[in-house]
């Protein structure tokens, strides 16, 4: 790429200093870009609502059109649902005037990309690609998924090391996932880094905040309460991750889940750097979206195991048990191994208690698995190398924050 080009997208740094890892860009355009990272897809979108949106449409285009057709195949194939029937749901889901912007954006940029309306077309559905199919995406419930966090003694500097496997029926191909740097340029909201599906406009794969603040979710209970108003709920995650301030995280994050409706009961996994001298833990906030009263309660680390945190899906006390509860034991009692024979958990050690529970069938797959230093803001992750292979087969990439965002003055400057 030549001087001239870059600087066109003059904050954003594409070749870093730390020579850990570089973006290489292929492709710009607004304030935006696209790249890859260790050969791993990247989009660094910035500025506006609706620029990145129109970024996003006009840079992934045929990966956009892509992922919502392997979507939508794989639900027809499996026969349990349909594209049709996400569509026909739409009417219980509401958009801020923020997010509709952004859409409406990403397909004006996929236009712009795609000008001849028969390269536009979802080969599965017949049609163009509509912005409904867009916000179709963001209403597929939650990941089933394990996690676990660890910190104190049972790491090498005390500091917090998270464990996410991310469970789902393998109806995405390895080539939809992307990650998604974002850097808005409205005030008060924090830069954010994320593993998500090329179209993806909401959080929660492997979602780090600016601040280190992480923020994952699993799903709290199969059932679906549907009422009108719901907004959907990536797109609640990414305002509460964007909101979350690096010492009060747990109470920016509820701020968000209390004053938001949504329809799927979920167990968030919230975690952040540990200050010094601070008593605060990353914490599990439960969900319950099935009453009208939307109870939400913060669950912290058990009393006999006061420096590590465990979730799955589903598990919730006095709730359903079964595969949820085997997986919980599992990696409870591997970090009770660590705990009585005074070893620490580094990336090694977490990939070891991952693999213990992750998932290799056609039926459901670990189609991530991701391990996360808030106070280092780094992440190493692998993607599922092909449909119904666990993640923990595929490739393991490392991304520190600088190798994305060192060279952006509107985020570097910002304090921590």
């Amino acid at each position: 790429m030549s001087l001239r080009k870059l600087a066109l997208i003059p904050l954003v740094l594409f070749l870093t200093a730390s020579a850990a890892a570089e973006v290489a860009v292929s492709a710009t355009h607004l304030k935006s870009c696209r790249g890859a990272i260790d050969d791993f897809p990247i989009l660094i979108l910035q500025g506006s609502a609706a620029e990145r949106g129109e970024a996003h449409g006009r840079l992934a285009a045929r990966e956009i059109i892509d992922t919502i057709d392997t979507a939508a195949s794989a639900l027809a194939e499996r026969g349990k649902s349909s594209w049709d029937t996400l569509l026909a749901g739409a009417g219980f889901f509401t958009y801020s005037k923020r997010f509709e912007s952004e859409i409406a954006a990403m397909l004006y940029g996929i236009n712009a990309a795609l000008p001849d309306a028969n390269d536009r077309v979802v080969p599965s559905l017949k049609r163009p690609v509509s912005a409904a199919d867009i916000k179709a995406l963001h209403y597929l419930a939650d990941l089933r998924c394990s996690q676990f966090s660890a910190w104190g003694p049972l790491t090498e500097n005390g500091q917090v090391i998270i464990g996410r496997n991310a469970d789902y029926a393998p109806i995405m191909k390895p080539s939809s996932n992307c990650l998604i740097a974002v850097i808005p340029s409205e005030p008060g909201l924090c830069a954010t880094l994320d593993l998500l599906a090329f179209g993806s406009i909401g959080a929660g794969g492997l979602a780090l905040n600016e601040h280190g603040v992480y923020l994952a979710p699993n799903n709290g209970d199969p059932k679906a309460y549907t009422r009108p108003g719901i907004e959907p709920g990536p797109m609640i995650y990414r305002r509460a991750l964007e909101s979350a301030g690096p010492h009060s995280a747990i109470a920016d994050v509820l701020a968000v889940f209390t004053s938001s409706d949504c329809s799927y009961s979920r167990i968030f996994h919230v975690a952040f750097p540990l200050a010094a001298g601070s008593t605060d833990t990353p914490a599990a906030i439960q969900w319950d979206c099935s009453k009208q009263a939307l109870p939400i309660v913060v669950r912290k680390p058990v009393q006999d195991m006061p420096h590590a945190l465990v979730i799955t899906n589903h598990f919730l006390p006095g709730g359903k048990q079964g595969d949820s509860l085997n997986r919980y034991n599992a990696i409870d009692a591997a970090i009770r191994r660590h705990m009585r024979g005074g070893t620490k958990i580094g990336s090694r050690e977490a990939k070891a208690i991952l693999a213990l529970v992750d998932k290799d069938t056609p039926q459901s797959a670990t189609i991530l698995s991701g391990i996360v230093w808030p106070a280092e803001r780094k992440i190493e992750f692998a993607v599922s190398p092909s449909r119904g292979v666990s993640a923990l087969k595929g490739a393991w990439r490392t991304v520190e924050w600088n190798d994305v965002f060192g060279g952006n003055a509107a985020v570097s400057a910002r304090p921590r």
